[in-house]
């Protein structure tokens, strides 16, 4: 960053930072303070516990945004919301029963031309991943994510497909569908961005924190602490550490915390 920001002869950095993304305006701010001119992070990674090689921040107040599906799911009544219900807490209940449902009974799609060349199978994990998903973006994904609900009631997991890109675990790719990009009632594309790749969140991920220990009962620990702050995200979530276990790869340049330069290993 401090080297692109030379090569266009800015003196200050002016930089918007988002997830991710923040971690590293933080780290950059830390590092080199006097080249910080203007500095936006928006949806603020804790540096330290990001890097501590058991992170639990991040899920902080995340059953609250779920809980937002089942009110704002509530207010919006039955034609606006596909899976409407009598009340908030009913709506979550339907959401139970469909978790206890699929659990035991996935949902099999057929292979189709148009949405999947092979038969999928949509189940419980896959559910919670997508949600997961709808919590980081939820003002795009919550009315698609209803109708993926109330289909899946049904057994149809064809609008689940759709939702998680012909049924593939990552989100679907860089795609906007605005008629006109320049309206700003419509800021957003329809279908969210991919912001990284599996490979890329790992390597990088990985290499920036501390080791984290390989044996099942320290990871078991970690996985039961997270389910116990986020019931709607937690478990899905322990897969964003477990890829990192026994990862040897350090970063090249390792920033310890302390201000100045970081440190070579």
């Amino acid at each position: 960053m401090l080297h692109i920001m030379e090569k266009l002869g800015e003196s200050k950095l002016k930089y918007w930072g988002f997830s991710y993304g923040t971690f590293l305006g933080t780290t950059f701010a830390s590092l080199f303070p006097d080249k910080v001119g203007r500095m936006v992070n928006d949806g603020n990674v804790d540096a330290r516990d990001y890097v501590s090689g058991a992170p639990t921040h991040f899920l902080q107040d995340t059953d609250k945004v779920m809980d937002s599906f089942y009110g704002f799911c509530h207010l919006a009544g039955p034609e606006r919301c596909a899976f409407y219900a009598s009340s908030p807490e009913a709506i979550a209940a339907r959401l139970d029963v469909l978790f206890s449902d699929i659990r035991k009974r996935p949902v099999i799609v057929p292979a189709s031309a148009s949405l999947n060349s092979r038969p999928e199978i949509v189940s419980y994990s896959k559910v919670k991943r997508l949600i997961t998903s709808a919590l980081y973006r939820p003002l795009v994904m919550f009315p698609s994510l209803a109708e993926a609900f109330a289909a899946l009631e049904e057994g149809d997991g064809r609008p689940f497909l759709n939702l998680t890109s012909q049924g593939s675990e990552e989100l679907p790719l860089c795609e906007s569908r605005l008629e006109n990009p320049a309206d700003p009632d419509i800021p957003t594309p329809e279908v969210p961005e991919a912001e990284a790749s599996a490979d890329a969140s790992k390597a990088i991920m990985c290499s920036d924190g501390e080791l984290i220990p390989g044996d099942v009962e320290s990871f078991e620990r970690y996985a039961r602490k997270l389910m116990d702050l986020s019931k709607s995200a937690g478990s899905s979530m322990a897969s964003l550490v477990m890829g990192c276990v026994e990862w040897k790869s350090r970063a090249k340049w390792q920033f310890t915390g302390k201000s100045g330069a970081p440190l070579s290993p």
